[in-house]
């Protein structure tokens, strides 16, 4: 391994005599406008002056690693990962056709006659307030919460694309998978307002979505390791302090995730959780988990999250990622950035992965995820 595989998992076993590495949150949903640039860049090339070409599944796993490398490779000092999923499978893509012009790239799925433009602007996403067809009974979540395997994912190749990404960039990048944790499941299904509604008036409903979804995380996982992913991040949302209170999130949250993080261990994953929100209540529980490393958000919406408090109540063995604000490293100097970095670093002990709270904002200039990682380079004197 080398650069930022070897930094990263290091860091995540407690190892502090290498450099820092700089891993900021969610980078898939930062880099998704270029990404999808870079990948209609590609086709181009491929297609040439001919404007169209039809693919095999190879052809289509070589365009989008070439797609994703020059995207992450876009900036002067990269972070150390790059989050990646299970791609595409055979019957998705083996007799695609992409035909292009100057102003659009239609991709037609194998078979299909209507095309998708990979130009076109994304829909904005849209938070569930309330889903109108939430399930009302356990019955009806069995339905649509079917207990899946490992195999469900892998039956078509979706395994080769980490794979033969991981052999492409030979360490260059710590690739990491990311899954969600059972309670926030929850969500996808009930929405906000039928989550926080269910946790008194249906608890029932909410344990059925949160048991089935720690069977079907864990073999999702087992599909992620079978594709060569070692590194693996569990995101927790609106089970914090600021939402639910103690009762509720040692019901509800805490078995499944605890169960969760355990399962991934015995698997040899690497494992980082992210929680979401305020922290009353939870640290005590957070501390014994089977987790290498924990994230948390930055401070905002009322609660404070505050690295040395957090170091000092978890003891000194886990590693920590830094919370920095994005609003600061899209807006703030290099020699601010630094500073802050400087501070989360004295604040969190040598155990320390720099990070932000939250996703970075996609107007901020790659440049400053650049300044980031150099940032982090100086933690060590």
């Amino acid at each position: 391994m080398s650069n930022g595989d070897f930094l990263l998992a290091r860091a995540l076993t407690g190892s502090t005599d290498l450099p820092v590495p700089a891993a900021p949150l969610y980078p898939s949903l930062y880099w998704a406008a270029q990404h999808r640039r870079r990948l209609v860049e590609v086709y181009r090339e491929r297609a040439g002056a001919a404007g169209e070409l039809q693919l095999t599944f190879a052809e289509d796993l070589e365009i989008r690693m070439e797609a994703l490398c020059r995207t992450w490779r876009s900036v002067s000092d990269p972070p150390a990962w790059g989050w990646i999923g299970l791609g595409p499978g055979r019957a998705q893509v083996e007799g695609a056709r992409v035909v292009c012009s100057p102003h659009r790239c239609l991709w037609y799925a194998p078979g299909a006659t209507e095309p998708h433009d990979l130009l076109a602007k994304p829909s904005p996403a849209v938070g569930e307030w309330e889903r109108r067809d939430a399930p009302r009974t356990v019955e009806q979540i069995r339905e649509r919460l079917p207990l899946r395997r490992a195999e469900d994912w892998l039956d078509d190749g979706q395994h080769l694309f980490p794979r033969l990404l991981a052999q492409r960039l030979a360490g260059e990048f710590c690739l990491v998978g990311a899954i969600g944790s059972p309670f926030w499941a929850n969500y996808s299904l009930f929405g906000f307002t039928g989550l926080m509604e269910n946790l008194h008036a249906r608890p029932e409903l909410l344990l059925e979505v949160a048991h089935r979804s720690l069977h079907n995380s864990l073999e999702h996982a087992r599909a992620l390791w079978e594709a060569g992913l070692r590194v693996i991040f569990i995101e927790e949302c609106l089970s914090g302090s600021d939402l639910i209170s103690p009762e509720d999130y040692r019901r509800f949250a805490w078995p499944f995730l605890r169960d969760l993080l355990a399962g991934l261990k015995q698997m040899g994953f690497l494992v980082i959780h992210y929680h979401c929100g305020g922290i009353e209540g939870r640290l005590e529980l957070l501390a014994e988990c089977a987790a290498d490393a924990l994230s948390f958000e930055e401070s905002k919406k009322g609660f404070v999250i505050d690295l040395a408090r957090i170091r000092r109540e978890i003891g000194p063995e886990k590693v920590l990622l830094g919370n920095t604000d994005v609003v600061l490293v899209r807006d703030g100097t290099e020699a601010e950035i630094t500073a802050d970095q400087q501070r989360q670093y004295a604040e969190a002990g040598p155990r320390f992965i720099a990070s932000t709270g939250s996703p970075l904002t996609l107007d901020t200039d790659p440049e400053k995820m650049s300044m980031l990682t150099r940032a982090a380079r100086t933690l060590r004197g």
